[in-house]
């Protein structure tokens, strides 16, 4: 059984500033972790590969600091993982992400 899991790096602190011209969180300087939620998925994905076999891949997209997401998930055991960057070609990442795993993970 082949499975994704997406993953998002998210602050590590409940107090966080937001830019008021973007509206965006300002991530420079601040700890970041990947979410609860995400690793928990990612337990769960561990624990059926251990049941079924198969491929765990991870996804993330987000700012450069995302990237260490990423590489944090790779240290726990998975096989694959791929990190987009975001910005002006966000869009264009997203259907390429699209593209790439709709095959392997059609139903």
């Amino acid at each position: 059984m082949n499975i994704l899991v997406c993953i998002k790096q998210v602050p590590d602190t409940p107090h966080v500033d937001i830019d008021p011209k973007t509206g965006n969180l300002k991530r420079e300087g601040a700890d970041n972790k990947i979410n609860l939620y995400d690793l928990y998925a990612l337990e769960t994905a561990f624990a059926i590969r251990k049941e079924c076999g198969g491929y765990i891949t991870a996804v993330s997209m987000g700012p450069p600091q995302a990237e260490r997401a990423i590489r944090e998930a790779l240290t726990l055991g998975l096989m694959m993982a791929f990190y987009c960057p975001t910005g002006p070609l966000q869009v264009r990442m997203f259907w390429q992400l699209h593209i790439l795993f709709h095959k392997p993970f059609a139903l």
